[in-house]
């Protein structure tokens, strides 16, 4: 999947912790991979379907998620 697929991706998940539970992400360069393997711990991998093809990983260190958890 191009990189420009995920950028809505990336600005829901921005818009949503912030609105939702009052985090601020920060966002760092995108990047695509052969796998889906993901950097951290903790992921969400959406699958996409129909004319673009590709898997959206949300990776993100377990305290971070723990953190999301307990705010939740």
């Amino acid at each position: 999947m191009k990189v420009q697929y995920a950028n809505p991706f990336v600005t829901s998940a921005i818009e949503v912790f912030q609105k939702e539970i009052g985090v601020k992400l920060t966002r760092k360069e995108l990047t695509t991979k052969e796998s889906a393997v993901p950097n951290h711990p903790v992921s969400i991998i959406i699958g996409v379907t129909g004319p673009v093809k590709g898997q959206v990983v949300y990776s993100m260190a377990e305290t971070f998620a723990f953190n999301v958890t307990k705010a939740m």
